[in-house]
């Protein structure tokens, strides 16, 4: 088009009677225009495609205006180690990756499930199922750049964070995760080493830590077992980038929910399940039914549709693994603390 343009421009002058000095000049300015036409449209294009694939899955549905409380607060937790320990925590920032904590000074914010513990040899990852051990270890920021973990009955261990800038540091392993394979960054022999004496039972094969960074490939959606889930009222999920967590950014639960769960449970199941818990509820499970989430005045979530709880028997649950709770997916990024109110949408 832009050709066909200039050359009938070109053939007005001409027409005219316009000088060939002139003539020359002019083709030469269409000629630097359409050069750096060709070279800026490209660009342009490529960047309306990224802030397009940014914003295609976080902001796709407009949120909601009208909002009902139904609580409060009461608890907030993250486990760094998927699996392992809760951390409690007052106050925490509700992130595309996952619930971190707020720290001041030279420490390391944990992050909700950035850890990972794997098979060495099958890749598949581990969990209480595999060995309840894992479930007692918990995790210490030292400082920026070094963690340590914490077994009863062991000596601690402590190390230095992986990062994809040192590059003998940087071993990408493949985790087998419903159906979908994640990358991890790999944190050496020393830590496996320590965790292969801790939580491996005899006869099984050595286990490794993989620690989540921005920089690699750990986009995972499980499009295998939870592919359902990943496509609710025609939002497509594949695409959220979280830690290591199965499901979504973070879960919810009543505190009348867990004190049901808990009765018939041999073992609190507030060990690696919700992130946030509300009171003020007077119906267990009434979670189940809510749609929209908003935290205070900043943090919006919404609900997986498809998400519904297998069992009640708590038992089961933990023989099984299901998760407990709501997952939630993230709308609006923001900080949340305990006393926090909890508003769900609803019509006025």
């Amino acid at each position: 088009m832009l050709i066909i343009y200039n050359s009938l421009v070109y053939f007005i002058l001409k027409m005219i009677g316009f000088s060939i000095l002139f003539e020359l000049v002019f083709l030469k300015i269409c000629k630097i225009i359409s050069t750096s036409i060709i070279i800026v449209m490209p660009v342009f294009f490529l960047a309306i495609w990224k802030i397009r694939r940014k914003n295609k899955h976080t902001f796709q549905l407009p949120i909601p205006i009208n909002w009902c409380e139904v609580g409060k607060i009461s608890n907030i937790c993250i486990y760094p180690l998927k699996s392992g320990k809760s951390k409690n925590l007052n106050l925490a920032y509700c992130s595309e990756f996952g619930i971190r904590e707020e720290v001041q000074g030279e420490k390391l914010s944990l992050i909700d499930s950035s850890f990972v513990l794997y098979d060495e040899i099958t890749n598949k990852k581990l969990n209480c199922q595999d060995n309840s051990q894992i479930s007692s270890v918990e995790v210490k920021a030292i400082n920026k750049h070094t963690v340590s973990f914490i077994c009863p009955g062991y000596d601690s261990l402590m190390i230095e964070i992986p990062s994809t800038r040192n590059k003998k540091q940087v071993k990408n392993f493949t985790v087998k995760w419903f159906g979908e394979n994640i990358q991890v960054l790999d944190c050496g022999e020393e830590a496996s080493n320590w965790f292969t004496k801790t939580i491996v039972r005899k006869g099984n094969n050595r286990c490794r830590l993989g620690y989540f960074v921005r920089d690699i490939n750990t986009t995972s959606k499980n499009r295998g077992s939870f592919k359902c889930i990943f496509n609710m009222n025609n939002e497509k999920y594949e695409d959220r980038t979280t830690c290591y967590r199965d499901i979504s950014t973070f879960v919810i639960m009543t505190e009348i929910s867990l004190k049901e769960v808990n009765k018939s449970a041999d073992k609190q199941l507030n060990i690696n399940n919700p992130n946030i818990i509300i009171e003020g509820v007077d119906k267990a499970f009434e979670e189940e039914t809510w749609d929209w989430l908003k935290i205070g005045d900043k943090v919006v979530s919404r609900s997986f549709k498809e998400w519904k709880r297998l069992s009640t028997d708590a038992d089961k649950m933990v023989e099984n693994g299901k998760p407990q709770g709501v997952p939630m997916a993230l709308y609006r990024m923001g900080s949340i603390k305990v006393g926090d109110a909890v508003y769900i949408s609803c019509s006025r």
